[in-house]
């Protein structure tokens, strides 16, 4: 447990003394006015540079925290940096832990906010998402790009219409019904056969 807190203060000690070097050169968010816009700002400062995974982490899971709390400024902010967070989730070289924040901090960016689905889409989010989700063995990152595949492609048509069109996807998601989802709202796996039509089977499994 002391090694763990100490890896966090660790981690945020380096934070810091990164953005207080930003400081000194001047920096995108000295005039925003709006908080939850530069918190996102400057966390996305730091993926943009070389720095520790643990930072890296911690940094996306700031921004998209605060893309979901902090309205839809803060939402449209965070948007811009989509095609970043995929890129982190495609790296198969990156760690696991950071490649799963990616999908969760894309769940949060799209989550409501159509601007920033359709940047999900033009960026090659579908693909990416259900890519992963056919690969992985993660149970985390899993549940996290079913959970993503349900909060972008609701009243989404398109999206939903080209999931149909995603290979294997249903005989996927119904191995993945089965998942612990203690702790979330939804089995969002049963959520999703749903959206694509397959509402007859998942009432038989249920």
């Amino acid at each position: 447990m002391f090694n763990s807190m100490k890896k966090v203060v660790q981690s945020v000690e380096k934070t810091w003394q990164h953005l207080a070097s930003h400081a000194e050169q001047g920096n995108a968010w000295d005039n925003e006015t709006n908080l939850y816009k530069r918190g996102i700002l400057m966390n996305a400062q730091i993926l943009s540079d070389r720095v520790d995974v643990d930072t890296k982490i911690e940094a996306l899971k700031k921004i998209g925290h605060l893309a979901y709390t902090g309205g839809p400024e803060a939402s449209k902010s965070a948007g811009k940096y989509i095609h970043l967070v995929l890129e982190i989730l495609n790296n198969i070289e990156n760690p696991r832990a950071l490649r799963i924040q990616a999908v969760r901090s894309v769940s949060e960016i799209c989550k409501g906010h159509r601007d920033n689905i359709d940047s999900f889409v033009r960026n090659g989010g579908i693909s990416s998402i259900t890519d992963n989700l056919g690969s992985t063995t993660d149970p985390r990152m899993t549940r996290w790009c079913i959970y993503t595949l349900v909060t972008s492609s609701v009243n989404n048509l398109a999206i939903l219409r080209a999931l149909s069109g995603v290979p294997d996807l249903p005989n996927l998601l119904r191995k993945t019904v089965g998942l612990s989802w203690n702790g979330w709202e939804c089995n969002y796996a049963t959520i999703l056969l749903t959206l694509l039509g397959y509402k007859d089977e998942t009432d038989k499994q249920s």
